[in-house]
């Protein structure tokens, strides 16, 4: 608000003098003070205009990060959905391998059942036609024995044979497998080192001959030779019966 100018009495000219130099003194004030308040408005009109695009830029920019957050939030519900269903497809695939895994324990214990049960048609194919075939090579056996436990002299069992026949020639221990493989012809010749240099009971006479065989409903040609190299007698099942598989030549090996 204007400051109010009270005009006293006027007793000279001097006076009037006076009052029209406050006037004017008042009015210069008023004068500056406008010029100062038009140089503001025309500073903030200047910073406005040498801003507005950095305002248009922010705005542009806010805007776009809206649209982003907006983009963004849909996608992050896709991946959570993604997510629901990965969860509920492991589930799935857990409860397959759970399944599968069964199958697997029950396939491969009804496998070693069929396994025994053939190892036992072997055992019944060869126990009865064993002697009679080694006595036409010049080989005589008494009753052949089944499942057979080995002991050392501190009585601990350290071998198992399928057969043990004894006879005047010595002791013949047949391992008995419905496939031959050569590592089962590794293993018998083991057992027939073990048995020999350790075996307590069953008494194993030093002065006899131990010698080995190995029996089987299937045997391929190098298995055979591979088995007999290492001096074993061979038999594969052949029919109802066994066949002992000696060639020409062959001179088991005595242990």
């Amino acid at each position: 608000m204007a400051d109010t100018m009270r005009i006293p009495p006027l007793n000279s000219f001097e006076d009037v003098g006076a009052i029209l130099r406050e006037i004017c003194e008042k009015q210069e004030k008023t004068s500056v003070s406008l010029e100062k308040t038009d140089q503001r408005l025309n500073e903030h009109a200047e910073w406005r205009r040498e801003h507005a695009e950095d305002m248009k830029e922010i705005r542009a920019i806010l805007k776009e990060n809206a649209e982003q957050m907006k983009k963004h939030t849909g996608e992050i519900e896709e991946i959570r959905a993604i997510q629901r269903e990965t969860a509920e497809s492991m589930k799935e695939t857990d409860r397959r391998l759970k399944e599968t895994e069964r199958l697997i324990k029950e396939n491969s214990r009804q496998m070693g059942f069929v396994q025994n049960k053939l190892g036992e048609v072997v055992e019944h194919i060869v126990i009865p036609n064993i002697n009679e075939k080694f006595k036409y090579f010049g080989y005589t056996f008494g009753t052949p024995q089944r499942n057979v436990k080995f002991f050392d002299k501190n009585y601990n069992l350290i071998a198992e044979a399928d057969i043990l026949m004894l006879g005047d020639a010595g002791f013949m221990i047949g391992e008995v497998k419905t496939t031959l493989k050569k590592e089962d012809a590794d293993n018998h010749v083991k057992r027939l080192e073990t048995i020999r240099n350790n075996a307590a009971w069953p008494p194993i006479d030093g002065n006899r001959k131990l010698l080995g065989f190995m029996a089987g409903a299937i045997a391929s040609e190098d298995v055979k030779e591979y088995a007999r190299q290492n001096g074993l007698f061979v038999a594969v099942q052949s029919g109802d019966t066994i066949k002992l598989d000696v060639p020409a030549g062959f001179v088991p090996k005595a242990w």
